[in-house]
């Protein structure tokens, strides 16, 4: 079935995003075709992830002019609080976004995307004291779909650093405690689920287009926050098999795809950026120098001083 498109008041949100979750929208074969054209990130939505986009940056533009607008008048209430949250925070901290410069290297076992890391390129989010909306647009498109972005924030106090803010910030909406399986050999329990408005495998009315965001810790006190917007969070389906659909729920099928293409997968599309495979997305200040590292890979940072065990150097090197 193909996608619903979103219709110009937005009101058909709740429609438009189960339908990314129909037959043939996502999954390997989605993403195979992304890599096998060398690209790096894959949309799921024919296109429609653009409004999305349009939303979200209208939304943050508000965040510093509050000058109100019909993208910002129209985005969900959850995406608006995040979004203010998030643009503010990267305000205040003067945080700059840098981004892993990769190559393709091949496929590990015939199938798993394999990358080679090459340097980190610095992209000013602001500059003369005011946004650069293009770059904050490419920023939020990393983010749409799906990758890691580790915030270098562990010099700060626990309650300044970017998980702290957000429990803060976003309390009316943020659903609690999400277990996860990044940073941990095993499971991690450090991490925040928002919004609390997503609680079955069915998008809810009204439905936000940020319906299924982590936000969590790198490591053990002193920690940096990371943050990475996930295909569907874990429900009362999770592991029940949706018959309706004759298929798993939302948020094992999508773990499935991650596990055999270790690219991240979110509500709209998915990418290579993940932490798991050396290529997470910083946002630090704009003093920081990230090198790669032989062993380690990434840069070192709370959490990856040393390599660890959840990096998979068989899908990297540098």
């Amino acid at each position: 079935m193909p996608i619903t498109s979103l219709n110009a008041n937005f009101t058909n949100i709740q429609a438009f995003v189960d339908s990314c979750f129909n037959v043939g929208v996502r999954g390997v074969a989605a993403l195979n075709a992304a890599i096998g054209a060398g690209q790096f990130i894959a949309d799921f939505t024919n296109g429609e992830s653009e409004q999305i986009l349009d939303c979200l940056v209208a939304t943050w533009r508000y965040a510093e002019d509050r000058k109100m607008n019909l993208f910002h008048n129209r985005c969900p209430e959850s995406d608006r609080t995040f979004i203010h949250f998030l643009a503010s925070y990267i305000r205040q901290r003067q945080l700059v976004l840098y981004m892993p410069l990769f190559i393709a290297d091949g496929m590990y076992g015939g199938t798993v995307p394999r990358y080679r890391l090459m340097r980190y390129s610095t992209v000013a989010l602001r500059a003369n004291n005011a946004w650069d909306y293009e770059a904050v647009r490419q920023f939020l498109r990393y983010f749409l779909f799906g990758a890691h972005i580790v915030v270098v924030d562990s010099a700060l106090t626990a309650n300044q650093r970017l998980q702290g803010e957000f429990q803060t910030a976003c309390a009316g909406h943020f659903k609690g405690g999400a277990s996860n399986s990044h940073y941990a050999s095993v499971v991690s329990t450090n991490g925040l689920a928002y919004p609390n408005t997503v609680v079955t495998d069915r998008a809810p009315n009204p439905c936000p287009f940020i319906c299924s965001l982590l936000v969590g810790t790198t490591s053990r006190e002193p920690y940096c926050s990371f943050f990475q917007l996930e295909g569907w969070p874990t429900t009362d389906q999770t592991t029940l098999y949706d018959a309706a659909w004759a298929r798993q729920s939302r948020h094992m099928q999508d773990y499935d795809t991650h596990n055999r293409t270790k690219w991240n997968i979110s509500t709209y599309g998915a990418c290579a950026y993940s932490e798991k495979r050396g290529t997470a997305i910083f946002l630090a200040p704009a003093n920081w120098n990230p090198r790669p590292r032989a062993d380690a890979i990434m840069p070192s940072f709370r959490g990856a001083e040393v390599r660890q065990g959840w990096l998979n150097t068989n899908l990297v090197r540098i």
